[in-house]
C-alpha cells in the first residue's frame, strides 16, 4: 500500500500543475475575447457562445493533452501523468468523463479536488468517477498503480 501511495500525485502537486494550465488557458481565453471586443466594434460581449466557447476550448485543451502523451504542460513541469487502472493511456472516453467530472468537482466548491487531502490513496472525485488517476511521471508501471487488491 506505501508504494501505491507514492505512486499517486498529492494534492500541491497537482493543485501547482492545475495552475500552470491556468495560466495558459487563461492566456487563450484573454486573446479570444479581445478578438471577440474587436470584432463587436469594442462593445462588452457577454455571449453565451463565448462562454460555450470557453468551456469546449478547456475540455480541447486537457483531452487533447491527456490524449497525446498524458500530460497538460502544467503535468509535464511538476513531473506528473494521466494515466487508466492499468497505467496505459486514458481513452477519449475516460478522458471526457474525466472532465464531465472535474467539472462537478470544482462546481461543489472545488470540494471534489479537496477531497484528496482525505482520500488514503489521494484521489480526487473525477479521478474515482473516470478510473484515471494522476501518478508521479517516473512511477507509471501499470503493475504498481492500481493493484486488484487495493480497496476501491
Amino acid at each position: 500500500m506505501t508504494d501505491l501511495l507514492k505512486q499517486h500525485a498529492g494534492f500541491f502537486r497537482r493543485s501547482a500543475a492545475l495552475v500552470y494550465d491556468a495560466l495558459v488557458l487563461f492566456a487563450v481565453y484573454f486573446l479570444v475575447t479581445a478578438i471577440a471586443i474587436a470584432l463587436n466594434e469594442g462593445e462588452n460581449v457577454s455571449s453565451a457562445w463565448l462562454r460555450l466557447f470557453f468551456l469546449v476550448t478547456t475540455y480541447l485543451f486537457f483531452s487533447w493533452f491527456w490524449l497525446h502523451g498524458g500530460q497538460t504542460l502544467g503535468m509535464r513541469a511538476w513531473r506528473l501523468r494521466l494515466v487508466d487502472k492499468n497505467g496505459r493511456p486514458p481513452t477519449l472516453k475516460a478522458v471526457t468523463v474525466r472532465f464531465i467530472a472535474a467539472i462537478v468537482s470544482w462546481t461543489a466548491c472545488g470540494l471534489g479536488h479537496i477531497w484528496m487531502l482525505i482520500d488514503t490513496r489521494k484521489l480526487a472525485w473525477h479521478d474515482r468517477l473516470s478510473q484515471t488517476f494522476v501518478v508521479l511521471d517516473n512511477a507509471h508501471d501499470p503493475a504498481t498503480v492500481l493493484s486488484d487488491d487495493t480497496p476501491q
